[in-house]
């Protein structure tokens, strides 16, 4: 009965390697290729603030015309009757992009994830996250290149279900 237990360990440690490993290999290979960029372990609990000079119409026309085949989103425009993209994940975060304020020329937004689910601590599918992340600052970048970026932590607050 001991060798069925100590059986049983192992081979759970062994597929946790395993997956573990697959996860390693599938970020490095997007990162080479691109798709994301190294970013700080719990990149999702910061915001992201754009000074530009595109508009948010310019902003949504190529969003519009975006594939966000690493994020698996739909995409909503004009949420709450604000200039915002909502980015609804079919794996279990949303984010979303919104135009704070126009000064000049230049337009502040923001991009946030104001929801995602976890699996032992981590959202389920953090590549997908930093996908998304990625290939907004190309599109403010393929916009404007002197566009700024600044990350600020959110006040985050979590839900621990014991069942």
């Amino acid at each position: 009965m001991t060798w069925i237990i100590i059986l049983f360990i192992v081979a759970v440690i062994g597929i946790g390697i395993a997956v573990g490993v697959s996860n390693a290999k599938k970020t490095d290979q997007m990162a080479r290729e691109g798709r994301i960029i190294q970013r700080q372990m719990t990149f999702w609990e910061s915001a992201e603030y754009f000074t530009t000079t595109a508009t948010y119409e310019q902003v949504k026309a190529v969003v519009k015309n975006n594939h966000f085949s690493d994020s698996y989103v739909d995409i909503y425009y004009n949420v709450e009757g604000k200039q915002a993209i909502v980015f609804k994940s079919n794996h279990s975060w949303n984010a979303e992009l919104d135009c704070l304020e126009t000064q000049g020329d230049k337009n502040k937004f923001k991009l946030y994830f104001p929801v995602w689910k976890t699996h032992r601590g981590m959202p389920y599918d953090v590549n997908s996250m930093n996908a998304l992340v990625t290939s907004i600052e190309k599109i403010f970048l393929s916009l404007d290149p002197a566009t700024t970026v600044e990350n600020r932590r959110m006040e985050v607050s979590t839900k621990t279900k014991f069942f």
